[in-house]
């Protein structure tokens, strides 16, 4: 099977266990992975930019898991 570029919320979602309804939450405050929305029905996301994202997040316990997210909520 080929590892496509681009996957729909749905995809993301059964690949890497976040729910659709996060992924939405996150696009409508702006606070989620970078997206695609090439027509107003698909939301696409980046492989690639996904992981980077979610690498971002990425932490060792959890006072630096709640430290990167104050700083991302105060960006």
């Amino acid at each position: 099977m080929s590892n496509p570029k681009y996957l729909r919320p749905s995809a993301i979602a059964e690949r890497y266990g976040i729910s659709e309804s996060a992924l939405a939450q996150w696009r409508c405050r702006g606070d989620g992975p970078p997206f695609a929305k090439p027509s107003s029905t698909i939301v696409l996301y980046e492989v690639d930019a996904f992981e980077r994202w979610l690498a971002a997040r990425t932490s060792s316990n959890t006072a630096e898991a709640a430290r990167k997210a104050a700083d991302a909520n105060a960006a």
